[in-house]
């Protein structure tokens, strides 16, 4: 990737602020959640040209992605994908087995293995349940990957 340098972030408010305009559910969750590791992806390195981000988290006792998003212009250069890559590499090295996500693009986490789980049959930890947009605007699929 030309000019883009993906590493790891302490500030997940800017994060958070990037999930939101992206379109992502954020705060509003059932438990609270304990960020784990955040990642940003920056062109050039400029310290404000935030153009991603991925956040690990653990909510409830389950490891999450708790979010992962790319600006519209930057996507389909594989900063998603490092951004998860990376998330992912994580999680096995610290041990863990199983992650979820509530996604709005699950053809994107299905490429990684991702498999959707019936809502009912998911940990009750997941936010985007109550939003007024969910099931007509937004129709998000709960999924899981055994790592």
């Amino acid at each position: 990737m030309e000019n883009i340098l993906i590493k790891q972030s302490d500030d997940y408010d800017s994060l958070k602020i990037l999930f939101i305009k992206n379109g992502l559910e954020v705060g509003n969750e059932p438990v609270p959640t304990d960020i784990i590791k955040c990642w940003h992806a920056k062109y050039n390195n400029e310290e404000k040209h935030l153009i991603g981000g991925a956040t690990l988290g653990l909510r409830g006792g389950v490891y999450i992605v708790d979010g992962i998003a790319v600006e519209p212009e930057y996507r389909n250069r594989d900063i998603g994908t490092d951004m998860l890559d990376k998330l992912i590499a994580y999680a096995k090295k610290i041990g863990v087995k199983e992650l979820w996500l509530v996604a709005i693009a699950p053809q994107f986490f299905r490429k990684y293995g991702f498999t959707t789980i019936n809502r009912k049959s998911s940990p009750n930890i997941f936010g985007c349940f109550n939003c007024k947009k969910y099931g007509k605007e937004c129709k998000p699929e709960v999924m899981r990957m055994y790592i």
